[in-house]
């Protein structure tokens, strides 16, 4: 089974992009210097009578629709049936987020920032000297999201907006391989995939308030992500199928779309 791919193409342009690791490194800058700005103007609206802020912190999770990567992980485990652990699929991405956002007149802003993360790890039989190799995985997808939204219900202690987002990120894939867990772990990791990410979201966000003065609550946010471009994980499989990776496109594209949940806690005012 082959993925068409255009290794000149659009969807690869940040992949092949000279000095895209200082260009990545100065994207995230920016991106955590507006984020810190956004959030201290947000917590000063209250103060100019401009509306209601607040602030929110988190867990997130959700399934990915990672389909390409999965191929690449079940023919690696189709090759090495020997392997006392084979690699488990990436489907449930999990993290934290944090989001300061605002009520002005039933228009919410906000402005969020998600982190997603899975761990996968495979391990060889050892041989008779009692030697064994271990393979191991890290995905890693984080975004900006800029939204907004308006809220169907406004109350003193129940707000529900509907909203949509355009979310700024990246999306990374790392491995390492070692003889064994302890060499494994000691071993840099190199970088499969790293590339930048667009994507739009819609979402339905629910704030429960617990307490009014200072205002303390619970924050739920069930979303779904498209993403609009597509990101390459060719090199991970040349990685994990040396011997066997021709007889797929050089380049493997997959579109970073998911749906999840953000449930948190807020302060506001």
């Amino acid at each position: 089974m082959a993925f068409p791919g255009d290794e000149d193409g659009p969807d690869n342009f940040f992949w092949a992009m000279p000095g895209r690791d200082v260009f990545l490194g100065t994207v995230n800058r920016y991106i955590a210097g507006f984020f810190l700005s956004i959030s201290m103007t947000f917590a000063s609206l209250p103060a100019l009578g401009q509306g209601r802020a607040h602030l929110s912190l988190g867990l997130n999770g959700g399934y990915a629709g990672l389909d390409s990567l999965n191929y690449i992980v079940d023919q690696f485990n189709e090759e090495n049936p020997d392997y006392a652990k084979l690699l488990p699929g990436f489907h449930v991405p999990v993290g934290i987020y944090a989001s300061a956002g605002g009520n002005f007149k039933r228009l919410l802003l906000e402005l969020s920032f998600t982190m997603r993360t899975q761990n996968a790890r495979a391990r060889s039989e050892a041989d008779l000297a009692g030697n064994e190799q271990q393979i191991q995985l890290r995905y890693n997808a984080h975004t900006v999201e800029i939204g907004t939204g308006y809220y169907i219900v406004d109350g003193d202690y129940t707000q529900v907006a509907l909203g949509a987002s355009l979310d700024f990120g990246q999306t990374r894939l790392l491995a390492r391989r070692g003889a064994g867990t302890l060499q494994a772990a000691s071993l840099p990791w190199g970088r499969m995939t790293d590339e930048l990410n667009f994507a739009g979201s819609i979402f339905i966000q629910v704030m429960f308030t617990l307490r009014a003065n200072p205002q303390i609550g619970l924050y739920f946010r069930p979303y779904y992500q498209f993403g609009f471009v597509r990101n390459d994980f060719g090199q991970v499989n040349r990685f994990l199928r040396p011997d066997n990776w021709g007889d797929d496109s050089f380049i493997i594209l997959q579109r970073p779309s998911n749906v999840g949940l953000k449930t948190g806690v807020f302060i506001g005012s």
